[in-house]
């Protein structure tokens, strides 16, 4: 009864999507692209944890050895003013901006970053940087915003079960949607043993003369962070007790790994993405760290911006994820 429920739910939000869509193309809503900018949108059909940011890192470090000029857009989603509109600055901070636009801009502090409403932003970001390239974060489901590349990531380590319309499963439009898309990319097929028969799943609604259709597997890494030079030192295994957490959307492959590098966790948590973490989140992971002779915490580097200050006199190590995508000089050709 309770699928059936779910079922008759998700039909009427495929409808509602698709009444959304329509009506954008027929009253003709669409903004046109920023002239003299290529708008590229890294978007998803499902509801975060797709790899969307690292795939804008992989993007941002690609183009500069192109040197391709670009900005991104973001609509910096977790942060606590939401109708501010925000380019990135040195005074910024994740909780003003959104925690992945400023892990972003630590990385890349000459890139323009801004966050607000995707379409003024980058009209923005073209009148003042006139970049080359703007990329636009999660702007698949953003009907009013032209664009001239649609780039869609699809999560291989979900089960086949996921792939269905909220809230029978974890999309925001049909899968049958990726045929809007120019590129399709695989994400995470090295943590599914069954990715394979999730992708024949997927392939069987993309039109492969008409989308280039790559892969990526997830590449991990463990970092301490060396407060003293600011910056991240490469790891290889935690010896010592340690707390494990995060806040994102998919927390399976960081909690995996964790437990690879980590020969004693005390304790872990897991808190709901692009989460804030308040005064009783610090305490409650502090009080378990003293219970257990714990000095050390491991966490993703999303959160290590949020967190760091409050963990100023324990070693915060880091799990850092990055794209390999396979045939990448592909996707860069559509650019140059």
């Amino acid at each position: 009864m309770k699928h059936f429920f779910l079922f008759i739910l998700s039909l009427f939000y495929s409808f509602l999507t698709h009444l959304v869509r329509f009506t954008y193309n027929k009253k003709n809503f669409f903004s046109t692209p920023p002239p003299g900018s290529f708008v590229v949108s890294v978007g998803n059909l499902s509801v975060g944890g797709t790899g969307k940011t690292p795939m804008i890192n992989w993007l941002i470090h690609r183009l500069k050895k192109e040197n391709l000029s670009c900005g991104v857009v973001s609509r910096g989603y977790g942060r606590s003013k939401k109708s501010s509109f925000v380019l990135l600055s040195k005074e910024s901070s994740p909780q003003l901006v959104g925690d992945e636009p400023f892990m972003l801009y630590q990385e890349h502090p000459n890139i323009p970053i801004v966050v607000g409403n995707k379409k003024k932003a980058c009209f923005f970001i073209q009148r003042k940087f006139n970049p080359r390239l703007i990329l636009v974060d999660d702007g698949f489901q953003s009907f009013g915003l032209k664009r001239n590349l649609d780039i869609v990531l699809v999560d291989l380590s979900r089960p086949l079960s996921d792939y269905s319309v909220l809230p029978l499963g974890l999309l925001r439009e049909p899968i049958k949607n990726l045929c809007r898309a120019n590129v399709v990319i695989f994400t995470k097929s090295n943590l599914n043993k069954n990715s394979a028969l999730v992708k024949k799943h997927i392939l069987q609604f993309i039109n492969l003369k008409k989308t280039l259709v790559l892969n990526s597997s997830f590449v991990f890494e463990l970092l301490l962070f060396n407060k003293p030079k600011g910056l991240f030192l490469k790891h290889n295994k935690i010896e010592e007790p340690v707390v494990c957490f995060s806040g994102i959307a998919n927390p399976g492959s960081f909690e995996k790994k964790s437990l690879l590098y980590c020969n004693n966790i005390v304790g872990s948590f897991s808190f709901k993405d692009h989460h804030q973490y308040k005064r009783k989140d610090f305490k409650k992971i502090n009080s378990l760290m003293s219970a257990n002779g714990a000095s050390s915490i491991v966490t993703t580097k999303k959160d290590f911006w949020k967190i760091k200050d409050f963990f100023s006199g324990y070693k915060i190590y880091v799990v850092d994820v990055k794209h390999r995508i396979e045939d990448g000089e592909r996707l860069l050709n559509l650019f140059r």
